[in-house]
């Protein structure tokens, strides 16, 4: 998706959900620009958004530094996992993205053989 879509998108989503569009646009990185971009494009009120941006920064913000502490004292147990599960999870995503790429070409023929037949029933009429 182009930049262009990826606006309207966002422009969008914020024009339906408002501040829950950006309290979600936390959790993805990405999306929290284009989400603020779309929050201006729509002319969402100022005020509004900071007070939704804040509370999204905050909670954000404490819920990862919570994880920090609480995975602190945890450090070795979780580098010995990673080193023992390191190839398992290597493996998961190779397999994820076969499968991704399997799909993503099963629809784009899919979508192809549609457009066709829609394009051969018209020419029948």
């Amino acid at each position: 998706m182009r930049l262009a879509g990826r606006l309207r998108l966002a422009q969008m989503f914020v024009k339906k959900h408002g501040g829950k569009a950006i309290l979600i646009s936390h959790i993805v990185g990405q999306l929290r620009s284009f989400v603020a971009l779309g929050a201006g494009m729509s002319k969402m009120d100022y005020r509004r958004f900071l007070t939704y941006e804040l509370v999204a920064a905050f909670l954000w913000n404490t819920a990862f530094c919570l994880l920090g502490y609480l995975l602190a004292g945890e450090v070795e147990r979780i580098r010995v996992l990673i080193e023992r599960m390191g190839w398992v999870l290597l493996g998961i995503v190779v397999l994820l993205l076969l499968v991704r790429q399997f799909f993503k070409r099963y629809w784009r023929q899919r979508v192809k053989r549609g457009r066709l037949k829609g394009h051969v029933l018209n020419e029948e009429r």
